[in-house]
């Protein structure tokens, strides 16, 4: 399909910012069924390069909020001498007392 180089995310109601409605169809947007309309969409499809995507859109969206991970493992990096393997310390003849 060929794409026009200019802004078309006036077609789109970005208000709903986990979900963008397709104005004209009332459907929640997908490019796959609606084609790359929003100026993003064409940046990663390759018809924008960057300076074109920053220079035509006049409607960047903000991105939707970042997903929090609800539990994190945290990671402690400590200075010193990292532990030595206890496997390391057993002698291959273990019948010697």
């Amino acid at each position: 399909m060929e794409y026009p180089k200019l802004c078309m995310c006036h077609l789109i109601d970005w208000s709903k910012n986990d979900k963008p409605i397709h104005i004209k169809s009332g459907e929640i947007y997908d490019y796959n069924k609606h084609g790359a309309l929003d100026c993003h969409k064409k940046l990663n499809l390759g018809i924008f390069n960057m300076v074109e995507y920053y220079n035509l859109c006049k409607n960047i969206p903000i991105p939707p909020k970042p997903v929090i991970m609800k539990k994190v493992k945290k990671h402690v990096i400590e200075e010193g001498i990292p532990p030595i393997p206890k496997r390391l310390f057993q002698s291959g003849d273990n019948n010697k007392t």
